[in-house]
């Protein structure tokens, strides 16, 4: 499996209706519009540093990409 394929498969897995469920905390005047319930909640945080890694992952796999390729370019036009 390449990485892409599988860097779709876990953000597909971490966007899914099961992690949307509501759980304790909302629905509460003072949890309503708080960032630290986003912040505290393993049910929030979790998916947003999923998402973040993958998309860090994958950015820097483009990176090194342009790099062999630009190194590749360079030693053959030698």
């Amino acid at each position: 499996m390449t990485f892409t394929r599988f860097a779709l498969f876990v953000l597909a897995f971490a966007l899914s209706p099961k992690w949307s469920l509501a759980h304790p905390g909302h629905g509460t005047p003072e949890s309503d519009s708080s960032v630290i319930h986003y912040v505290s909640s393993p049910m929030h945080l979790l998916p947003i540093l999923l998402v973040a890694l993958i998309v860090g992952a994958m950015s820097l796999y483009a990176y090194r990409l342009r790099v062999r390729v630009a190194t590749a370019a360079t030693r053959t036009s030698r």
